[in-house]
């Protein structure tokens, strides 16, 4: 687990285990441990370069859950979302828990400007239990099945996930019920283009038959089009530094790579977003832990 969080027992013995089963691209975790804090800061993001969602489901124990100056409880049923690419703590009494690592593209674009971060959906919500009855079945399920079928249940779980957290929207600066479809597909249509320095937004609106205002509504949280590409390509950039930094990719060749038309502006946007320059994040990345 330390890719992912700094771990402090908070009671001895400690004792812990974790069981887990690749379901296509996603990662599905049944875990139990004695009480425990997990914290997720800039550092750990920095080192993990993890661009994914995890969702959680407590069956023992429930969690609290800090994020900036707010904190959330999370009860036995209920179903979280977290973002990964954002900092948080967590601090869970004896517990046993269901566990989702989504990568963030295949739940289109539902994950920007960090709408689900902190999302929680109550036990009692009907499309909860269902979610929660599916988080059973893998379970149950995941151990004796093929991998074909496992990569089936991943495609099943994510549509799943999305459906759940995203449904309706009650937030007036999130898509509408007849923008959802092509918001989902503009955001996997953005994913599969991002070495392609040409993408933008009149070409979206080219490619989708989309205004201009339906793309600024949509993007509104991110700045607009150009920003939000910027982003998921700095993203993709800084995981090409952290988690194979000793492939020694020459700067120049990443940011091309990545959709930058040039390494000055590439370096100039990196470290106004990591506060560092690329060839200094590589560096720290090779550094021993």
């Amino acid at each position: 687990m330390e890719s992912l969080f700094d771990i402090d027992p908070l009671e001895t013995p400690f004792h812990a285990s974790i069981e887990t089963f690749r379901l296509g691209e996603i990662v599905f975790a049944i875990t139990e441990g004695s009480s425990q804090l997990f914290v997720r800061d800039e550092r750990v993001i920095a080192r993990s370069g993890a661009d994914q969602v995890l969702v959680q489901m407590y069956t023992r124990g429930g969690f609290e859950c800090s994020i900036g100056d707010q904190s959330h409880i999370v009860e036995v049923g209920d179903i979280s979302c977290l973002d990964l690419s954002q900092p948080f703590t967590s601090k869970a009494p004896a517990f046993a828990a269901f566990s989702l690592l989504i990568p963030r593209r295949m739940l289109g674009l539902a994950t920007d400007g960090g709408v689900l971060h902190g999302r929680v959906l109550p036990a009692q919500l009907a499309r909860a239990r269902v979610l929660g009855g599916h988080l059973r079945t893998l379970a149950q399920a995941s151990p004796i099945a093929d991998q074909f079928d496992r990569d089936v249940l991943g495609m099943l779980t994510a549509t799943l996930c999305e459906a759940a957290f995203v449904g309706r929207s009650q937030s007036p600066e999130a898509p509408g019920d007849t923008d959802r479809s092509m918001f989902a597909e503009i955001g996997r249509y953005i994913e599969a283009n991002l070495a392609d320095h040409t993408l933008s937004a009149e070409r979206l609106a080219d490619e989708f038959g989309a205004s201009r205002a339906t793309l600024y509504r949509m993007f509104r949280r991110s700045g607009g089009v150009a920003s939000f590409i910027r982003e998921r390509r700095l993203d993709l950039a800084h995981r090409a530094l952290t988690i194979d930094p000793a492939a020694r990719e020459r700067i120049s060749i990443l940011a091309r790579r990545c959709g930058f038309k040039n390494e000055d502006t590439f370096a100039r946007a990196f470290k106004e977003r990591y506060g560092a320059a690329p060839t200094k994040q590589r560096n720290q990345a090779l550094r021993p832990r």
